[in-house]
């Protein structure tokens, strides 16, 4: 309100117009609580037990989900919130979980409770009963995991809610990659005259076997032995776990994709497994989806969820088109645009493939790959992929 009376003497020093922008910044975040000493360190795809807590970055996690330690799920991730979905924040840390190299052999008699910057000539024997007039704050809660995004702010990729339930109606076609590289260890063989391979021309240096020695010509290799004995396993453990509705199709793949065998129960499904014949060839992922995509449209219930779950080895290299890999992924956003959920299983022996993982995990339906390279952690994969199958895309 403006005064009364206006003063006797105008002052010599009038005020100056005000700031077109407030003075006042952003507000920050809260600040994470101190969780105490770092512990050991994140080691990425190595497998994580729930409750398992480890540190990045100078931060503590702690596990909440068996795929803690799959492919895309790093914690603290600058490039994707993916991570959100399995890890919580503890809080910050400091220091190394490494240990002293020399322990001393003679440790002190009177060790102190904290040791201070620096040590006093006369140290007290025991601590002090009086408390600190300045007690420690009160921790700071950290920020929850968000949940489903923010309108007008869409994740990279859709956010995904679980159910404990075991009564999900499902349907899922696995998809088998026979392609070379399956069976060449390495070389540049395609392998696909595996089936008249002969051992004697191989030792001769007249010819180069893709066949291990002790499996027949349809199996060819221990690798795709392995891979036939993981489909199997996979098939009997989610009609185990789920007490609903359930079928299985089976499609193989290398240069053309072929339908094993359409929807059918899992008995039947795991016979087809154990009687496919190994191929060689390139490995045209297009052709494995959109073949999937026949067997769940064609026969699937439109009441179930649909899965593909894609058990290969490498990058496209080959498709209908001019560029193999960029046709896979157009059909994998196709079927997910028709429900579909894909789920990619890497299988290559013995090999650390960051770019293959890398292109596989751009044709899953939420970024993450599944890893069982060395083929010694099935039952660990079978918890995830049971979990996997629980969990279903957020509605938008």
């Amino acid at each position: 309100a403006p005064t009364e009376r206006p003063s006797a003497s105008p002052s010599g020093y009038p005020s100056s117009p005000p700031s077109s922008t407030p003075t006042s910044s952003a507000p920050t975040q809260s600040p994470l609580a101190f969780a105490g000493p770092c512990l050991e360190e994140f080691v990425p795809l190595s497998y994580y037990s729930v409750g398992t807590k480890i540190s990045r970055g100078g931060v503590i996690y702690e596990c909440m989900r068996v795929s803690c330690g799959s492919y895309g799920f790093d914690p603290g991730s600058s490039t994707s919130n993916l991570w959100r979905q399995s890890w919580t924040i503890v809080g910050t840390c400091t220091g190394t979980f490494k240990p002293t190299i020399d322990p001393s052999r003679s440790p002190t008699d009177n060790p102190t409770i904290v040791p201070s910057r620096s040590p006093t000539d006369n140290p007290t024997k025991m601590p002090t009963s009086n408390p600190t007039r300045q007690p420690t704050p009160r921790p700071i809660t950290p920020s929850p995991t968000p949940g489903r995004p923010a309108a007008g702010n869409p994740t990279p990729r859709p956010t995904r809610e679980c159910t404990t339930e075991r009564d999900l109606p499902f349907n899922m076609c696995l998809a088998f990659d026979m392609s070379g590289s399956v069976c060449n260890d390495g070389t540049s063989s395609d392998c696909s005259n595996c089936a008249t391979d002969n051992f004697l021309f191989e030792f001769l240096g007249l010819a180069t076997s893709c066949r291990d020695p002790g499996y027949d010509q349809d199996t060819c290799c221990e690798n795709f032995g392995r891979v036939k004995e993981f489909g199997a396993l996979m098939t009997s453990a989610l009609d185990g776990f789920f007490e609903a509705q359930k079928e299985f199709s089976v499609v193989q793949f290398s240069t053309r994709a072929q339908i094993v065998r359409y929807l059918n129960p899992a008995e039947q499904t795991i016979a087809a497994i154990e009687s496919l014949d190994y191929t060689g060839g390139t490995t045209n992922h297009q052709a494995a989806i959109e073949m999937c995509q026949e067997t769940l449209l064609l026969d699937g219930d439109s009441g179930r969820k649909n899965f593909i779950m894609m058990i290969t080895d490498g990058i496209s290299t080959f498709s209908s088109g001019s560029d193999a890999s960029q046709d896979a992924q157009v059909a994998a956003r196709q079927a997910e645009q028709e429900g579909t959920f894909i789920v990619p299983v890497f299988i290559r022996k013995n090999v650390n493939d960051i770019l293959s993982k890398q292109f596989m995990s751009s044709l899953s339906t939420d970024g993450a790959v599944f890893d069982v390279s060395n083929f010694s952690s099935l039952t660990n994969l079978r918890d995830i992929l049971v979990e996997q199958v629980s969990c279903s895309e957020a509605q938008k």
